[in-house]
């Protein structure tokens, strides 16, 4: 399954809502086993069952002992419940709908991840059938583009507030020092003294590096372009890193083969200039406002919402 884990579908589910399991109607007429009436829809049990299992899945296994937290467990994991039905209810009443055509998408995307019969398997083992991970696939949709248009349509990062954190982290934006280096990789040492000894006559090291090396950068010339210390192994680093601009190193052995460097350029260690790094921040600042704008918006719709959470009926699902 190209390094998926069957589960992945178990991860998907615990994630998104299944709105069938609330019943609609007054306090009154609940039914008996509801662990949650939320403005005025009963959370049945058997629906929190399931959402529990996933929740249970997607723990890393870490499942309370005790009798105290298990309930707590079952609570966090039903205020959860709670807040996706607000915010999925939300979205319909703001008038956001997915079409069909995108949910199909979404799920041959998901498909796509599987090879041969492990999406059905990932179903079985998740306990969904092909039409509830469709309802909750759309679910999952709706409530993502009600964010995206009603939420994160408002938040803007502005020019001081990137200069300020800029600042703020100015550490985070040291550039250590860098090479551009060429190799020339074969296999023997007579190999690579004979290739020293073709450009001590002349050849071009980018002509020998196209003619005679087994690396893949080969074709452009063995340029392996610009490294920090610590990316390449660590020969690399202890020759480039100690050779001027321009010369090129005496034979160097390694677990590949027989090398030949030469140090096209250097950029010593500076701190990456506000421009250059502007891009990404904003796009930091924004995803943190946008994860701010989610949540004061959950917390909007829980206040307004009415919420009475059934403690007996919660106590007895099973975890």
């Amino acid at each position: 399954m190209r390094g998926v884990p069957r589960s992945r579908l178990v991860v998907l589910a615990a994630s998104l809502l299944a709105a069938s399991g609330c019943r609609e109607g007054g306090e009154d007429r609940a039914q008996v086993d509801a662990v949650a009436l939320v403005n005025g829809a009963a959370v049945t049990s058997e629906a929190f069952a399931r959402e529990l299992a996933f929740a249970k899945r997607t723990s890393d296994g870490v499942i309370p002992q005790a009798e105290d937290e298990q309930l707590a467990f079952k609570r966090a994991a039903l205020l959860d419940f709670i807040d996706r039905m607000l915010v999925l209810a939300a979205a319909r009443d703001a008038g956001i709908a997915v079409p069909a055509e995108q949910v199909d998408r979404e799920i041959l995307k998901l498909k796509a991840e599987y090879h041969g019969s492990g999406f059905n398997e990932a179903l079985a083992e998740g306990r969904l059938s092909q039409q509830e991970l469709r309802e909750r696939t759309r679910a999952r949709l709706t409530t993502e583009r009600y964010f995206v248009e009603e939420i994160f349509s408002r938040e803007a990062v502005t020019d001081p507030e990137i200069e300020a954190w800029y600042q703020e982290h100015a550490e985070d934006f040291a550039q250590l020092e860098e090479v551009r280096a060429a190799q020339i990789v074969v296999k023997t040492a007579d190999e690579a003294r004979r290739v020293q000894s073709e450009l001590r006559n002349g050849m071009s090291f980018d002509e020998a590096a196209r003619r005679f090396s087994l690396s893949p950068d080969a074709k452009v010339g063995g340029d392996l372009g610009f490294f920090m210390r610590g990316v390449m192994p660590a020969v690399f680093d202890k020759v480039c890193f100690n050779l001027s601009p321009g010369r090129v190193s005496e034979i160097t052995s390694s677990e590949y083969g027989f090398h030949l460097f030469k140090v096209l350029e250097k950029r010593p260690a500076r701190k990456r200039s506000l421009e250059e790094v502007r891009p990404q921040v904003e796009q930091l600042l924004l995803r943190n406002k946008h994860a701010q704008a989610q949540e004061r918006r959950i917390e909007e719709l829980r206040e307004r919402a009415k919420i009475r959470i059934e403690e007996g009926a919660l106590a007895k699902v099973p975890l």
